[in-house]
C-alpha cells in the first residue's frame, strides 16, 4: 500500500511540475514544445495505473492464484506509475526553451546558441 501511494504521489508531483512549467516565448524562433501525444501518454499511463490500483485495493481476486495475480497487479501499478512520473521530463522540455531559427539552435541559458553549418565537400 505504501509503494502504491508513493508512486501515485510521484505522478501527482510530475503532473503539477508540468502544469507549472512556463512556456518559452522567443519572437522569430520556432520553439519545440511537447505534443499532444506526450500529454496523452502521461495521463493514459497514470489512468491505467489508477484503475489497476483501484482493483488491487478494493476488488481483489477470488481465484486460487489470487496472491500471484495481486503481485502482478502491484508490478503493473509500479511500472506504469514510474513510467508516468518519468514523463515529467515534459516540464523540463518546456523550461529548457529549445528553439531553432534558420541554421541556429538555442536553449536556456541564453548563451547556448549553436550554429549548424552542414559540411560541404569540394570537388576539384
Amino acid at each position: 500500500m505504501t509503494l502504491v501511494t508513493a508512486v501515485h504521489g510521484a505522478c501527482l508531483l510530475a503532473f503539477i511540475a508540468v502544469l507549472r512549467a512556463p512556456t518559452a516565448q522567443f519572437p522569430g524562433w520556432r520553439v519545440v514544445r511537447p505534443g499532444g501525444m506526450h500529454g496523452s501518454c502521461f495521463v493514459g499511463r497514470w489512468a491505467f495505473a489508477t484503475l489497476v490500483s483501484w482493483a488491487w485495493l478494493f476488488v481483489g481476486s477470488a481465484r486460487r492464484d489470487a496472491e500471484a495475480q495481486m503481485r502482478w497487479a502491484l508490478l503493473l501499478i509500479s511500472a506504469f506509475d514510474i513510467a508516468s512520473a518519468v514523463s515529467g521530463f515534459l516540464a523540463q522540455l518546456r523550461r529548457r526553451g529549445l528553439r531553432k531559427a534558420l541554421r541556429q539552435v538555442g536553449w536556456y541559458p541564453a548563451s547556448h546558441i549553436r550554429e549548424h553549418m552542414p559540411t560541404q565537400s569540394r570537388r576539384s
